[in-house]
C-alpha cells in the first residue's frame, strides 16, 4: 500500500470513528465545534521526525476537510516519554486526562483497559460503517463481554522468514520457499517439506565457527561462532512457541494459564537449537555484541535467517541498507500444519491454517523497538 493510500485508509477510519464519537458527545449542539483528542502512544515517541510529521499531516488534512465540514477538531496527543503505552494511558486515566481516541494499540495494551473503552458497535451500526474490507474473525479479538466492539482492526503483521541471500549464496544453498506448501531443495537435490526439521538442517549448515566449519562438522567449535543460522529476535516466548506448536494457554475451566505438553515440545526444540546444536544465538551472544554491535542480529549480516512479524522490516533497512535480504514462508510447524502467528496476538493462532490469506497485510510497519535481543532460553542442564 502506498503512503497516500495508507493515509487515506487512516483518514477513513478517523472520519467514521471521530464523527461517530462527536455525535455521541455532542448530539444536541450539532453546529458547535467539538475537539477530539487522539493519543498516538509509542508511535509518536519514536523520535522519527518524518513519522511524527506524517501524523501531524493526517490531523491537519482531516481538520481542513471532514473536520471543518462537521465542526470537529482533531487534536493529537503525542507521547514524549519512554513509559510503556499502557503505563502512560493509566496515568492519563487516573489524572482525568483520558484521550477520546487511543491507537494504534497492541492487543496487550488494548485488553488491559477492556472495561474502559466505549462500545463502538452501536455507533458503527448507526453510521452504517462498512465492514466488508475486514476479516470477520478479527473483530472477535476486540469483542467485549456484552457482544460489542472495543476497537476497529487497523494493521496486522503476519510472520515471515527473513533470509540473507549473500549467506545462502556463499553456502551454496537454495533460498527458502516463498509459497505455501512448496518444497525445499536440499544440497543433494532432494525435495523435502519446508518444516522446522528442514529449517534446523539448513540453519546448521549456515552456522559457522571462526575456522570456517559449519555446525554439522565434527570440527565445529561452538565456543567461537561467527555466524548463526537462525534467530527469533524480539519474539516473545509465546510467539516462538506458537510458531513451533501452537497450543491454548488458558484453561477457562480453572481460570488459569497452563503450559501444555505441546509447548514443552516446542520449548525443547528451542533449547536444543540454542544449547545443543548452537544454530540460534543465545541472549548473551546477541545482546552483548558477540554477533554484532547492531541492535539487530539479522541486520548485522551474521545471522542467515530470522523469523518474526513484518514490523521488523524498517529496522533492517535502518541498520543495514546494503543487506541483500528477502522474505520466505514460515515453515510447517511440528504438527505438520502451517501456522502464521500474527503480531496482533490473535487468540487462536492455530486456527490460521490459510497462510495465503494471512499474508494479506495492509501496510508495512513504521517500526517499533523492544528491549532485548535473542530468545531468552535459560541454560538448564538436562532440560
Amino acid at each position: 500500500m502506498t503512503k497516500l493510500a495508507h493515509k487515506m485508509t487512516l483518514l477513513t477510519v478517523l472520519v467514521t470513528a471521530i464523527s461517530a464519537l462527536a455525535s455521541a458527545i455532542n448530539p444536541v449542539a450539532a453546529q458547535s465545534n467539538t475537539t477530539i483528542s487522539w493519543f498516538m502512544g509509542k508511535i509518536s515517541a519514536s523520535g522519527n521526525t518524518d513519522q511524527i510529521n506524517a501524523e501531524k499531516k493526517v490531523a491537519q488534512e482531516f481538520n481542513e476537510t471532514v473536520g471543518k465540514q462537521n465542526h470537529i477538531t482533531l487534536q493529537l496527543v503525542l507521547s514524549t516519554n519512554t513509559l510503556p503505552t499502557g503505563d502512560e494511558l493509566t496515568i492519563m486515566l487516573r489524572s482525568g486526562n483520558a484521550p477520546d481516541i487511543a491507537g494504534p494499540l497492541g492487543v496487550t495494551d488494548s485488553n488491559s483497559f477492556s472495561d474502559q473503552w466505549l462500545d463502538l458497535k452501536p455507533l458503527m451500526e448507526n453510521h452504517h460503517y462498512d465492514l466488508r474490507g475486514f476479516e470477520p474473525t478479527l473483530f472477535n479479538l476486540f469483542e467485549t463481554l456484552n457482544g460489542g466492539y472495543s476497537a476497529i482492526p487497523f494493521v496486522l503483521y503476519p510472520s515471515v522468514v527473513y533470509y540473507n541471500r549473500t549467506l545462502f549464496d556463499a553456502a551454496g544453498l537454495k533460498y527458502p520457499p516463498d509459497k505455501a506448501d512448496a518444497k525445499y531443495t536440499m544440497p543433494d537435490g532432494s525435495q523435502v517439506d519446508w518444516n522446522y526439521q528442514t529449517l534446523a538442517q539448513i540453519a546448521k549448515l549456515l552456522t559457522i565457527d571462526q575456522n570456517g566449519n559449519n555446525a554439522v562438522s565434527d570440527k565445529f567449535d561452538p565456543e567461537h561462532i561467527i555466524q548463526y543460522g537462525l534467530d527469533f529476535q524480539w519474539d516473545e516466548p509465546r510467539l516462538m512457541l506458537s510458531y513451533l506448536l501452537p497450543s491454548p494457554f488458558f484453561d477457562p475451566a480453572t481460570n488459569k494459564v497452563k503450559f501444555s505438553n505441546d509447548w514443552r515440545t516446542g520449548a525443547q526444540w528451542l533449547w536444543n537449537a540454542v544449547w545443543k546444536y548452537h544454530f540460534i544465538p543465545d541472549e548473551t551472544a546477541s545482546g552483548l555484541g558477540y554477533v554484532s554491535t547492531s541492535r539487530m542480529t539479522f541486520a548485522s549480516g551474521q545471522v542467515a535467517m530470522n523469523i518474526t512479524p513484518l514490523w521488523i522490516t524498517s529496522y533492517i533497512n535502518e541498520e543495514n541498507m546494503n543487506l541483500r535480504w528477502n522474505i520466505a514462508f514460515v515453515p510447517e510447524s511440528l504438527d505438520g500444519k502451517t501456522h502464521v502467528p500474527t503480531d496482533a496476538d490473535l487468540p487462536h493462532p492455530q486456527d490460521h491454517e490459510k497462510p495465503r490469506r494471512s499474508f494479506h497485510c495492509p501496510e508495512l510497519p513504521p517500526g517499533r523497538c523492544r528491549p532485548g535481543a535473542g530468545p531468552h532460553v535459560p541454560r538448564i542442564p538436562g532440560a
